[in-house]
Parts: structure tokens; C-alpha cells; sequence
């Protein structure tokens, strides 16, 4: 397809794994060293698509969105591009302002690991983001207004008032500097959908979380995501 990203498959065997750990002669990869179970082997890609499903734990209602997160990636940029389709007791847009707490809103998430903790980009219909860095929930330093303004991002389909059910769709271009990833690497994370404060308050999760309560700031729950591909191919 044209403008589409070669595909690379990565297979990574359990001596591949490090949890934490960056040297130049190795691919990173950014397991967190609690994480439940270590498969006997990993495949990522360097284009990736998960829909994400409900944590029925948390919300146990019979209405949850449809959600598609799609990955690609470059040797500088990370591409997230989130397709939403939900009923309207689940749509909420209220934020307005970069780092308001989009979470209450219909809100999109990505949470990705890097060699020191980790980054959290929420953002809300509009494309308004909330952005943070920390190793835990109750560490977490917010970006400032030049950080927000490296992070491109687009509406690609635009919630219809009193639409039953909403469409919307919103992409996200970060730079792999930003994240401290780097061509060869494999990000780790999880990609999220919830909307605390809506009438049908709801949290879904690429990657499930065990938890009794809604706990997005778990890293020990991350997986592969997406492969940086060591070098930009020209396409076919």
C-alpha cells in the first residue's frame, strides 16, 4: 500500500530479555523486571495493531467503546493512531488545555518504558494531552509548554454532538528523542481507552491489568508494542 512502513519482524529468545538495560550492541528491550510471566520467546513488528478490551473488573457494564490502536514507526517518530467508536453515556470532551486531567474525558493513552521510568500521553478528542514522566503513579514530573508543543497532534475524525454512537479518530507523532528510544530498540507499554467521569465511566487496556481497582500506572503489566527499525526503508 502506498506510504505504508516496511515491514520487520524482531523474534527475541528469553537471553534477549533485560529488564531495564541499554548497551550499544544489543537490542533494548524495556521489560519491566516485575512483570508476571517471561514468554519463551517475543515477536514485534515495526507496524502493530491492538484493540484494546474492556477491564470488566473495574466497570462491569454491558456498554463499552470500540477501540483500535495502530502503530508504526520510523527511525525518528512513533506514530499512535487511535480509532474510537462508543455509545454517548461514554463520551465526555471538557478539557480544553494542554496538561488538564484528561483522564475524566473521553481519553486515549499510551504508556511507554524507557530506561528510567516511564512517559503517559492521554489525550481527549480535541487532541488536548496530558503528558508525564515518573517511575510510579505518585512520581511523576508533567511536561512544559515546549515539551507539549514537540508533540504533534491530529484530529482525524471529529465526535458529532448527540451522535449515538461517536466516531472519532485522533493520531499522535512523538519523537523518539522525546522518549529516550532509539533505532534497534523495542518499546515496551501498554495503550489504554477510559473516561472516569463520563455517565458510563469505563477502562480498557491493550494489555490486561489484574488489579481490583483502575490502575493505569503499572508498569509490571507493560508488553512489546512496536519495533524502531534499525534504518528507514524505502517503500515498495
Amino acid at each position: 500500500m502506498g506510504g505504508s512502513l516496511p515491514l520487520r519482524v524482531y523474534v527475541l529468545r528469553p537471553s534477549a530479555l533485560r529488564a531495564y538495560a541499554a548497551t550499544p550492541s544489543t537490542i533494548r528491550l524495556l521489560l519491566h523486571p516485575d512483570s508476571p510471566k517471561t514468554p519463551s520467546y517475543l515477536m514485534c513488528t515495526t507496524q502493530a495493531s491492538f484493540p484494546l478490551l474492556p477491564q470488566r473488573q473495574w466497570t462491569p457494564h454491558l456498554a463499552f467503546p470500540n477501540v483500535r490502536a495502530t502503530l508504526s514507526c520510523t527511525t525518528d517518530t512513533l506514530h499512535v493512531r487511535f480509532d474510537v467508536l462508543e455509545p454517548a453515556s461514554c463520551y465526555r470532551c471538557t478539557c480544553t488545555q494542554d496538561g488538564q486531567p484528561c483522564w475524566q474525558d473521553s481519553c486515549v493513552e499510551l504508556f511507554v518504558a524507557s530506561a528510567h521510568g516511564y512517559f503517559n500521553f492521554e489525550c481527549n478528542p480535541l487532541g488536548i494531552c496530558l503528558a508525564e514522566f515518573g517511575t510510579s503513579r505518585h512520581s511523576r514530573r508533567p511536561f512544559l509548554p515546549h515539551q507539549y508543543a514537540q508533540i504533534p497532534r491530529h484530529v482525524l475524525c471529529r465526535a458529532t454532538p448527540n451522535q449515538n454512537p461517536c466516531a472519532w479518530a485522533l493520531a499522535i507523532d512523538i519523537p523518539l528523542p522525546r522518549i529516550d528510544a532509539h533505532p534497534g530498540d523495542i518499546l515496551m507499554g501498554n495503550l489504554y481507552k477510559c473516561a472516569s467521569s463520563a455517565n458510563t465511566p469505563h477502562y480498557m487496556a491493550a494489555f490486561p491489568i489484574d488489579t481490583p481497582t483502575p490502575d493505569f500506572h503499572r508498569p509490571e503489566y507493560f508488553a512489546p508494542l512496536i519495533a524502531i527499525p534499525s534504518q528507514d526503508l524505502p517503500t515498495p
